[in-house]
C-alpha cells in the first residue's frame, strides 16, 4: 500500500509519526495527482520539503506527500514509470482529505 503523508515544510523527519492513509498506488495517483516527475527521494530518505522561497518556506505551508514501496510498485504494474520513492502532490492538504475521505 501506498502511504500518504502531511508534512509541516519544516518538518525533518518521521520518526515517532504514522501515515495519514494507506491506499492502492493506482488510487493514490489519481487522487493525489502524482505524476513520475513528481518523485522527490528514495522512500528511506526523509525528502526535502523547503523550497527555497521564503514565502513559502516561512508560511507554515503543509505539503501532501505519497510513498511508496518497491513491493508496491512492481505489484501495481508501475515499474516501467514509475520509482520506489516519495512523490510530492500540488493539491492542498483540504483537496486531499475531501478525495480521500470519499474514499473510506
Amino acid at each position: 500500500m501506498a502511504q500518504v503523508w502531511y508534512f509541516e515544510i519544516d518538518m525533518e523527519h518521521i520518526e515517532g509519526k504514522d501515515p495519514r492513509y494507506e491506499l492502492d498506488f493506482g488510487e493514490c495517483i489519481n487522487l493525489l495527482d502524482l505524476s513520475p516527475k513528481r518523485w522527490r527521494s528514495d522512500p528511506e530518505k526523509f525528502p526535502q520539503l523547503k523550497t527555497g522561497n521564503p514565502v513559502v518556506d516561512d508560511s507554515g505551508y503543509v505539503c501532501v506527500y505519497a510513498r511508496v514501496f518497491s513491493d508496491e510498485i512492481q505489484n501495481s504494474g508501475f515499474a516501467d514509470e514509475w520509482k520506489p520513492g516519495w512523490y510530492f502532490s500540488p493539491i492542498t492538504v483540504i483537496s486531499a482529505e475531501k478525495k480521500l475521505k470519499s474514499k473510506k
